[in-house]
Order: C-alpha cells, then sequence, then structure tokens
C-alpha cells in the first residue's frame, strides 16, 4: 500500500505534530490508556481481569468549542 504524501511542512515528524498540537491547545500529552484511565474495549477488559497488562497508547485531540 503506498504512503499519501504530505500535506504539511511538519510531514511525518509525529513529535513535532504532537509537539505543535500540545503548544496549541489541540491535544493532550501522549499518555497509556491502560494506566492512566480513558475507555478501554470489553477485550482490553477481559485481558486486564486475566492480569494481562496491555499497554494502549492514546493522544486526546481537543475539538474548539466552536466547532463543537
Amino acid at each position: 500500500m503506498e504512503k499519501p504524501a504530505s500535506v504539511s511542512h511538519v510531514g511525518d515528524d509525529l513529535a513535532l505534530w504532537l509537539e505543535i498540537g500540545q503548544q496549541s491547545g489541540w491535544c493532550g500529552k501522549v499518555t497509556c490508556g491502560t494506566h492512566d484511565g480513558p475507555e478501554i474495549t470489553e477485550s482490553e477488559y477481559d485481558s486486564m481481569a486475566d492480569y494481562d497488562d496491555p499497554c494502549i497508547p492514546i493522544v486526546r485531540i481537543f475539538v474548539p468549542e466552536d466547532m463543537k
């Protein structure tokens, strides 16, 4: 599968994308979804109930009030 062309000067630099987003208030810090509390799927819950400890990296995207 061919990778789509970047539409920004930031390109494929995810760390830079995140830094810009965080500094602009568009997203939160990257956290562990398992250990820091966001929603998890039923199968992930079941895995944790079986003492498995899946780490689920996440980033929250903030929507400006005028776009809600």
